[in-house]
């Protein structure tokens, strides 16, 4: 009876053992973060600091900027979210229609935006929509648009939010509709 104690006890060791680094890691990128937030939220720093409560988050909730953030983002939200499934959906619904060879090739054009670099990407839409791009020299020779500076912006970057990620949604549509059986 002895024995079997001291091999649960050996078994328990090496189980804190292995899951030891995992548990620091966490406490030390995760918990530790998150309590200095709390504490450097609460406090003020001038010549001293002082503890000054919900003071600062009231500060931040009553600025002008931080609000026109949040509506930004809830339109933007409202407008790709809708998209972001609808699009991609009605893509995997048109790809699970054709040949094998059309859908790979076609899956692999829709997905191509995922794998390149964001830097790489930023470049292309620049030189589409950019002041100096495709869309100003041939539609606005005369007097091109600032396409970024415009009420226009917002749709701009749904859409490139969309061409960039859409791929991937339709990846899983894809793989949901070749589960369904054909009859």
């Amino acid at each position: 009876m002895k024995e079997k104690n001291n091999s649960i006890s050996n078994e328990s060791k090496i189980m804190l053992l292995v899951i030891a680094p995992s548990v620091l890691r966490f406490f030390i990128f995760f918990v530790l973060p998150f309590v200095l937030s709390l504490y450097f939220a609460v406090m003020y720093y001038s010549v001293t600091k002082y503890f000054v409560g919900f003071a600062n988050f009231i500060s931040v909730l009553c600025n002008d900027a931080f609000r026109r953030a949040i509506k930004n983002t809830l339109l933007f939200l409202v407008m790709y979210l809708p998209l972001y499934t609808v699009l991609p959906l009605l893509m995997a619904l048109s790809i699970d229609k054709i040949s094998l060879r059309w859908k790979n090739l076609f899956t692999f054009i829709f997905l191509l935006p995922l794998i390149i670099p964001s830097s790489s990407m930023v470049t292309f839409w620049n030189s589409v929509i950019g002041i100096n791009g495709l869309i100003n020299k041939w539609i606005f020779a005369n007097s091109p648009v600032d396409w970024i500076n415009t009420d226009y912006a917002r749709f701009i970057i749904v859409i490139i939010f969309i061409w960039k990620n859409a791929g991937y949604n339709m990846v899983f549509f894809l793989t949901g509709l070749s589960f369904i059986p054909q009859e």
